[in-house]
């Protein structure tokens, strides 16, 4: 796979919010990739940005009436594995919904880092969460397999989500495709 192959289909996934995997031995670039993905999708539109910066307000992590800048760009949150499902999801008792990573990263990327350490229970959750972001999931191949012998809904997502896999790339290649991903951002 070529990196201006794998580059087109990272584009094609994001713009079509389709899930993605990328899965490597540590320091192979999974993190670096997954960090630029916003450069992938297009700028955002007034009314995108209307809605996330009311989320932000809901959230308190920005307010209008206070002397602040709003925040700029599309969203990347990067949850730590430790993350419940109410505050991955935002699903409360009651259906009562909660100001959720996932609501937080609207429009942009919500990365899953190391997923396979994620609880099953919260990983599943996510993976069927409304796809109002790109979902960036990344692992080792045997983590990510162990992770899939004990869910039949991990095994069927993986069937869906663009799976790339970093190990086929030199770390020279990795750096190229992410430089492309970065010169994308003029592009869009």
């Amino acid at each position: 796979m070529t990196t201006t192959t794998t580059f087109e289909q990272l584009r094609q996934a994001v713009r079509e919010r389709r899930p993605i995997l990328l899965l490597g031995k540590p320091g192979m670039g999974k993190t670096m990739i997954a960090r630029r993905l916003n450069n992938l999708m297009p700028p955002e539109t007034p009314q995108e940005r209307s809605h996330r910066l009311r989320i932000y307000c809901l959230a308190e992590l920005w307010c209008p009436w206070f002397d602040q800048q709003p925040p700029v760009g599309r969203p990347f949150r990067a949850p730590h594995h430790t993350v419940s499902a109410l505050g991955l999801c935002g699903e409360g008792r009651g259906g009562r919904r909660d100001i959720s990573e996932s609501s937080l990263a609207t429009g942009g990327v919500l990365f899953l880092d190391e997923a396979d350490e994620f609880r099953q229970s919260t990983l599943e959750l996510a993976i069927h969460a409304p796809a109002t972001f790109a979902l960036v999931l990344t692992s080792s191949h045997e983590a990510w397999a162990r992770a899939c012998t004990r869910s039949s809904q991990l095994r069927n997502w993986t069937a869906t989500a663009l799976v790339v896999d970093l190990d086929r790339l030199s770390r020279d290649e990795v750096a190229e495709l992410c430089a492309q991903i970065e010169a994308n951002h003029d592009e869009v």
